[in-house]
């Protein structure tokens, strides 16, 4: 500052006038001042100029010249400005500026007082005063070229600022403010490569606040402090680009810390008033934008994740530091009011802190999906979808990975069962479908195959889960091979057998309630005539046939077998069907022993020995194949029933009801 005012008291002396008017006046006055003199005598000159600052004005400031012996050197100039103020300004010999005095022309005291350097510009030292005789401020060239400015308070003696200026004398390297009892205010240090230390202090020294950049590192440092010297804030960079600001409580406590680091997210954390329990943590960029809040307990109680799109995930935690559950809400539009947002999912965590359950809402904020996990808390399992009154529509249950839809359960309007399918590996066809009653039970089970186009078969249940019939499907799904009927023990009661037009009966088989064959029926073409009729002992073979005529009601022979499956007998009947005509006897290669003809009184009239090979011919091989091994009695455990599996699907839980969070 101080170099800045000699500078201009010079270029004003040089630089001032605008019109000159010059009158020569020549006097005989010895000259003095800096040593030089001369007289009006030719060996020396005198001559003064009067400028007018302005033509119209008046305003002109005096200068005069005084001329060395050699009647043209210059070695002295005084120069009366309007101002008040006269300058005097002395030269060598060599016609250089070293000396500048100004003086208070009604006073006749210093103002300043320069020393020019050898170049005639450079000021090496100098001081300038007010118009009451106090010093205002000095300046020093030193020995190392640097620049020493001292500016002082109105009393001249208590420094006001202090400046260190390097050689080009615009870059300063210290600069200190001071109070006016003398303390110091404040001091700036910089290094030649730029680098700088500032300080600021309180009336009693303590330091207020510190300011350090170091270039050649490139840090940074800015800390403040409270007058009793805590720490109040304090911002740190590395020459990495990390920075790092804390802030404290006005007792010193650690407040505010945040660090960022180039590559990663910037960290924010904030303390309570101990200073050491944390209360909330950010990060926000590098993808991450989150917030952590703790309790006063230093436990975390939620997360929120601030996504891309707008939208925001908030996640709950219990006092154990496991998540409770996750609330994750869509992008506000404008059009809603500030701070409120829609609640998309509700995800509910178990004890252990995986994934339960998570509740899916409508855009209207309504529960539409409820989705149930593994206990990875990643697959999920099953998926329950609800209708816009909140009522139960369907549940998918999907494969142990997640990847397929094994089986769906719809519900109707009034929320009872309706149907359950069971799809095929794919996912996209059903295989089985199951029908319910209004109570809940399961009335009939469907099976396909070939992608759900093809019926194979069709179970009906009781009421009590057990099974009451099944029908068999074959010839692309559209004709009914067989029907089973079963007693409420489960044991299989009856079965028939159908054309290939699925109508027409072919035959029907009657079993006992130890499972065992007692008789199997049948039929013509026709599929009403019967034909035949057979009896099986308890071990499963044949013991007796009646075949009948093709009007089906009279019979024409009825056939006796061993328990080896063999021909015993065959008794031959009239036309009534009712009278036998004669009996057959067969020995046990199946050769005819005798036959043995009958009166109207069934009394014996004739026997015939066997002639030839007597052989009758073989038991046909579908009545071989008729014959049933002995079956064991049904246990209880194992009677057929709705599929076991199946209904474990239908255990649902109420789609509203939070996971329990207990182990």
């Amino acid at each position: 500052m101080a170099t800045r005012h000699w500078e201009t008291a010079t270029t004003a002396v040089i630089f001032g006038a605008a019109f000159t008017v010059i009158a020569f006046l020549c006097t005989s006055a010895y000259l003095s001042g800096n040593g030089h003199g001369g007289k009006c005598d030719g060996s020396s000159f005198h001559k003064e100029v009067v400028e007018l600052r302005d033509e119209n004005s008046g305003e002109f400031f005096r200068r005069r010249i005084f001329g060395g012996v050699d009647g043209q050197t210059v070695v002295e100039m005084q120069i009366a400005f309007r101002n008040g103020v006269t300058a005097y300004m002395y030269y060598r010999d060599d016609a250089t500026l070293w000396e500048v005095k100004e003086e208070y022309t009604d006073s006749c005291r210093l103002k300043s007082h320069l020393l020019i350097d050898s170049d005639g510009k450079t000021v090496f030292a100098g001081e300038k005063y007010r118009a009451d005789g106090t010093l205002q401020d000095t300046t020093k060239l030193l020995a190392d070229g640097t620049r020493n400015g001292v500016m002082y308070f109105e009393d001249g003696k208590t420094v006001q600022r202090h400046e260190l200026t390097a050689r080009d004398g615009k870059t300063a390297l210290l600069k200190e403010e001071f109070r006016r009892n003398g303390t110091i205010a404040s001091r700036l240090r910089v290094a030649p490569d730029g680098s700088e230390d500032a300080t600021v202090y309180f009336p009693d020294g303590k330091t207020i606040s510190r300011h350090k950049v170091s270039c050649g590192y490139a840090t940074y440092l800015d800390e403040v402090f409270a007058p009793d010297g805590k720490l109040l804030s304090c911002i740190k960079e590395s020459k990495d680009g990390s920075r790092e600001v804390l802030i404290n409580w006005a007792d010193g406590k650690l407040h505010i810390l945040r660090t960022s680091k180039p590559g990663s997210p910037d960290e924010t954390s904030y303390y309570l008033a101990d200073g050491k329990t944390l209360s909330v943590r950010s990060r926000i960029g590098a993808g991450v934008d989150e917030a952590e809040y703790y309790g006063a307990d230093g436990k975390l109680q939620s997360l929120r994740v601030f996504r891309l799109d707008g939208g925001m995930t908030v996640t709950i935690y219990g006092a154990d530091g496991k998540p409770k559950y996750r609330q994750s809400f869509d992008t506000m539009p404008r059009s809603q009011v500030p701070g409120i947002a829609k609640l998309q999912s509700l995800e509910i965590f178990r004890a252990d802190g995986t994934v339960g359950k998570k509740q899916v809402f409508d855009s209207d904020g309504k529960l539409s999906q409820v989705q149930f996990y593994l206990g990875d808390g990643k697959t999920v399992t099953r998926v329950m979808h609800l209708r816009p009154d909140g009522q139960l529509e369907k549940i998918e249950h999907l494969a142990l990975d997640g990847s397929t839809t094994t089986c769906v359960v719809y519900f109707g309007v009034n929320g009872k069962l309706e149907k359950m399918e069971t799809l095929d590996a794919s996912g996209s066809f059903a295989c089985a479908i199951c029908y319910f009653r209004g109570d809940g039970s399961c009335q009939r089970q469907e099976f396909f195959t070939d992608c759900g186009l093809t019926k194979t078969s069709v179970k009906y249940y009781r009421t009590d889960g057990t099974v009451e019939k099944e029908e068999i499907f074959s010839g692309g799904g559209g004709s009914k091979s067989s029907l089973k009927l079963f007693r409420a023990d489960g044991s299989l009661e009856r079965e028939e057998s159908f054309a290939i037009d699925g109508l027409t009966k072919t035959s029907v088989r009657i079993y006992r309630g130890d499972g065992s064959l007692e008789k199997e029926e049948c039929f013509a073409a026709d599929g009403k005539t019967l034909l035949s009729v057979k009896a099986y002992r308890l071990d499963g073979s044949a013991q007796r046939q009646d075949v009948f005529d093709k009007d089906g009601l009279t019979r024409l022979n009825a056939r006796y077998f061993r328990a080896d499956g063999s021909l015993e007998r065959q008794d031959v009947f009239g036309k009534d069907g009712l009278m036998r005509t004669s009996v057959k006897y067969y020995r046990t290669d199946g050769t005819l022993d005798r036959e043995e003809f009958l009166d109207k009184d069934a009394k014996v009239i004739k026997t015939e020995i066997g002639k030839g090979s007597g052989k009758e011919p073989p038991e046909p091989p579908a009545a071989k194949q008729a014959r049933q091994p002995r079956l064991a009695p049904v246990p209880e455990e194992k009677k057929e029933t709705v599929d076991k599996d199946m209904l474990k699907v239908l255990d649902y839980q109420d789609p509203h009801a939070p996971l329990p969070l207990a182990p």
